[in-house]
């Protein structure tokens, strides 16, 4: 009875309640996860293959860890792992995650984790977007009307390089990965006489 000294309550009330404080703590204690929870792989040329990210799996529990299946819900994600079938308790193992995108736009899937336990399954958000290798922020432009022999304002197109490598333009420039071009492009309308022909440079 000691040990009851200066607690409220009946010894018995009392040794419940211990009881079921020492039982959360032991779940708490016992669990399994995976960090983080979600993958963004930002923008990836269309067909080729981005950075690997990636994920920790930690068994938390006093006891192995069964891991039956891992698998990505669609093609575009790839995953390798160190993970063995059995991880032992308190041992982690690391999963990479690569994304390439199939089509351009958004693309969004997860990885699942089929374990021996509670949790099971457990799933980790993966999304990234497909796009072309170069783009343009518009892919027309319009000037309105404008008196012929005089020059409109100038509307900026912009070049977007989306590859991880430089883009050669005209032999001369290069444009660095990620990185846009501003090009102002002004309208000069000019009148034609029959038989003339205009060239653009």
């Amino acid at each position: 009875m000691g040990l009851l000294v200066g607690i409220a309550g009946s010894p018995k009330s009392v040794f419940l309640g211990l009881f079921a404080a020492i039982l959360i703590g032991s779940a708490a204690a016992q669990t399994v996860t995976l960090s983080p929870t979600s993958l963004s792989f930002g923008n990836v040329v269309l067909g080729t293959a981005s950075t690997t990210k990636g994920v920790t799996l930690k068994n938390g529990q006093t006891v192995p860890l069964s891991i039956t299946k891992i698998a990505a819900s669609i093609a575009d994600f790839a995953y390798t792992t160190n993970c063995p079938t059995t991880l032992v308790a308190g041992a982690s193992c690391t999963i990479s995650v690569s994304f390439r995108p199939a089509s351009l736009g958004l693309r969004s899937g997860s990885l699942s984790f089929t374990l021996n336990a509670a949790s099971s399954p457990q799933t980790v958000a993966l999304s990234g977007s497909g796009v072309q290798p170069v783009s343009l922020t518009s892919g027309s432009v319009s000037f309105g009307g404008q008196v012929i022999g005089t020059s409109s304002s100038a509307i900026t197109v912009t070049l977007w390089n989306n590859q991880v490598q430089p883009l050669t333009i005209a032999k001369s420039v290069q444009l660095s990965p990620s990185m846009p071009l501003a090009v102002p492009v002004p309208f000069s309308p000019i009148l034609l006489q029959p038989g003339q022909v205009a060239i653009s440079r």
